[in-house]
């Protein structure tokens, strides 16, 4: 990082996020068959993991090397133990604009959340982004009723890396990639 003069832009922060798919896990067939088109369906918030959260409904988008996202801010979600699933996905559907509704009909089952500590960086010149993902636990909901928040599915101790970049940006993020 330091031959890009990578800077810290931000506080670490947990980040948690419940995952959608159809009853036929599409989502999750799709991305691990490395798919080069493809959707998925999240809410993401901040912070502590149970509680009121204000989030975002995210339908995440890729085709090839472009990815884009379409959010809508939610406030005031209630996520706990006592939550039941099929309450959450109606609150949102109900809530989801139009240029989400469809996939939130799609995909409406909750298969899983999970959560994890994120670090910012970025070069000097802004034009690359570096972000690393630890301490990720995951809690599968595909046999509960009402979120499970307790039982971790095992995880290996890893550090997960992503480097971002605009397109106009490639070349540099490859550089950086040498």
């Amino acid at each position: 990082l330091s031959h890009f003069n990578f800077e810290s832009r931000y506080e670490s922060r947990a980040v948690n996020n419940i995952y959608f798919d159809s009853g036929k896990y599409g989502n999750y067939a799709d991305n691990n068959h490395g798919l080069p088109s493809r959707v998925k369906l999240r809410f993401r918030w901040y912070g502590q993991l149970v509680g009121l959260h204000d989030g975002n409904l995210e339908l995440k988008c890729r085709d090839n090397d472009s990815i884009w996202k379409h959010r809508m801010l939610l406030d005031g979600v209630k996520i706990d133990q006592e939550t039941k699933l099929l309450d959450f996905s109606k609150l949102m559907r109900k809530n989801a604009p139009p240029v989400l509704q469809l996939y939130t009909n799609i995909f409406d089952k909750i298969i899983l959340v999970n959560s994890y500590l994120r670090s910012y960086y970025e070069s000097k010149d802004r034009k690359i982004r570096v972000t690393l993902d630890r301490n990720i636990d995951l809690y599968d909901q595909q046999s509960s009723t009402t979120f499970n928040l307790s039982r971790k599915n095992p995880f290996p101790e890893i550090v997960i890396l992503e480097i971002k970049a605009n397109l106009d940006n490639r070349s540099e993020a490859e550089d950086f990639l040498q």
